[in-house]
Formats: C-alpha cells, sequence, structure tokens
C-alpha cells in the first residue's frame, strides 16, 4: 500500500513536472517570436518589406493611372473648351463678315439708286409710240442692241425728227429708240415689241432674225457728219438702263449684222460708250 501511494505521488510529480517545462516551453517560444517581431526578424522583414514595395506600387500605379485619366480628361475637356471657343469667334467673325457684306451691298445699292437717278435725270425720254413698222408677237429674251445712224435723206433739213419718223413710216420701219443731236430721246417702240430696224441680218453667233431678240436705237447723223457729245453721253446712258432690264451679251453696229449691205453708224467712236460686246 506504502509503495502505492509512492509510485502515484512519483507519477503526479513526473506529470506536474511536464506540464510546468510544456508550458514553459511554450511562453519561451511566444516570448520568441514577439522578440523576433519586435527586433525584426531578417525574413519577417524581408517579406513586410516586399508587401510595403507592392502595396505601394499598387498604390503609385494606381494614382499614376488615376493622374493620366485626369490629365486625358483635362486634354479632352481643354479640346472642347479650346474648339468652343474657335467656334464661337468663327461665329463672332462670319457674322461680322456678313454684317460687312450686307452693309457693302446696301451702300453698293444706295449707290447705284443714285447712279440710276442722275442718269435719269441726264435723259429726256419722250414717247412717242408709232404704229407701223413692229410686232407684238414673235418676241424672244432680249441680248443684243444694235447701234444704227438716220437722217433725213429726203430733202430740207436733214436733221427733223418729224420728216426722219416719215420716212420711217414710208418704208414701214422702226427702232425702239432715236435720239436727236440735243441729246433727246424719242420711244416709238415698247421693248416688248419686236421694232423692225435689222432688216436682213445674222448675229456673229449666226442667229438670224435679230429683230426678235434685240432693240434698236437709232443716232440722228449723216454720212458725212459725227455724233455729238451729248449723243454718246445719253447712248451710254440709255443703254445701261437697258441694260438694267435685260441680260444684254452683245453691243453692235448695224453693219456688224449687216455687212456689205449697211455701212451705219456712220462714223462712229465705240470707244465713247465703252466699246462693243460681241
Amino acid at each position: 500500500m506504502r509503495k502505492r501511494n509512492i509510485f502515484l505521488i512519483t507519477v503526479g510529480a513526473v506529470f506536474v513536472l511536464s506540464a510546468w517545462v510544456y508550458l514553459g516551453w511554450f511562453m519561451f517560444c511566444d516570448f520568441k517570436n514577439d522578440q523576433n517581431k519586435q527586433s525584426g526578424n531578417p525574413i519577417a522583414q524581408e517579406v513586410a518589406n516586399k508587401e510595403q514595395i507592392l502595396e505601394k506600387t499598387e498604390e503609385i500605379k494606381t494614382n499614376e493611372h488615376s493622374e493620366e485619366k485626369n490629365n486625358l480628361e483635362k486634354n479632352e475637356s481643354d479640346e472642347v473648351e479650346e474648339k468652343s471657343e474657335k467656334d464661337r469667334l468663327d461665329n463672332v467673325e462670319n457674322k461680322k463678315i456678313k454684317k460687312e457684306e450686307k452693309k457693302d451691298e446696301k451702300v453698293d445699292k444706295e449707290k447705284n439708286e443714285e447712279k440710276a437717278k442722275e442718269e435719269n435725270k441726264t435723259l429726256s425720254i419722250k414717247k412717242n409710240l408709232v404704229t407701223w413698222g413692229y410686232s407684238t408677237s414673235g418676241r424672244k429674251a432680249v441680248d443684243t442692241i444694235v447701234v444704227h445712224s438716220v437722217y433725213n435723206s429726203l430733202g430740207g433739213e436733214q436733221y427733223n425728227i418729224n420728216k426722219i419718223l416719215d420716212i420711217f413710216k414710208s418704208y414701214n420701219v422702226s427702232a425702239h429708240y432715236v435720239i436727236d443731236r440735243e441729246g433727246t430721246v424719242y420711244q416709238l417702240v415698247d421693248e416688248k415689241h419686236v421694232s423692225w430696224h435689222a432688216g436682213n441680218s445674222k448675229m456673229p453667233d449666226g442667229r438670224a432674225d435679230v429683230n426678235s431678240f434685240s432693240i434698236g436705237i437709232e443716232l440722228v447723223n449723216a454720212e458725212n457728219d459725227q455724233p455729238t457729245a451729248t449723243q454718246y453721253a445719253v447712248l451710254s446712258s440709255l443703254i445701261k438702263q437697258i441694260e438694267g432690264r435685260h441680260n444684254i451679251k452683245y453691243i453692235l453696229g448695224h453693219n456688224d449684222i449687216a455687212s456689205g449691205r449697211k455701212t451705219d453708224p456712220w462714223n462712229f467712236e465705240w470707244s465713247r460708250i465703252g466699246g462693243k460686246k460681241k
């Protein structure tokens, strides 16, 4: 019995001692781990450093990407703003140009109106519409002006307008306009009608039936005389007025469309009215 007790006591003592040893070893290991962490274990520290480096690298990459994205968005925004500003300036410039163009057009229109008024002042047009030598049908688009010369070749006053009209009547011919020596314009036929002034004629472009698309203007002037300065000025103004009403492509003499048959306008200086159109 006594031996048994001693054995149990011994076993218990060994167990208690083993427990204390195990507990001591566990506490020692835990202490060493803490100490390693605090003292900077090279391996653990290296691992920690690598983790920090990776984290820092990722953070830098993230920041760089974010910054790059922000810069890109800013550049795009700047480009949009720059384009908007350019468009705005272009619109302002275009509006300015259009405004100037309208202003110039207005000025030109006013000048043309004033010029037309002045030209009208220099023209004394008397409507003396005849009842012969024309047709109200067969009119085409007017694009030609034909200049003639006429005088009274039957004796008496060679520049008497009434005697000249008598000759027209006797031959059943006319003209749209006659300009006497003093510059008075007589309108014999309305421009919308066909005046029989050109006779058997042909245009330089080959067209015949010249009366149908032309306006005839007679200058009172003899073969051995010259048109007056007033006649040149009035003729020039009359032509400009006609050009304002029709798309005139040709300004010719009677001799240009009836070569070999007619020689008028006699002693005519084309440069005095700006030249021919042919």
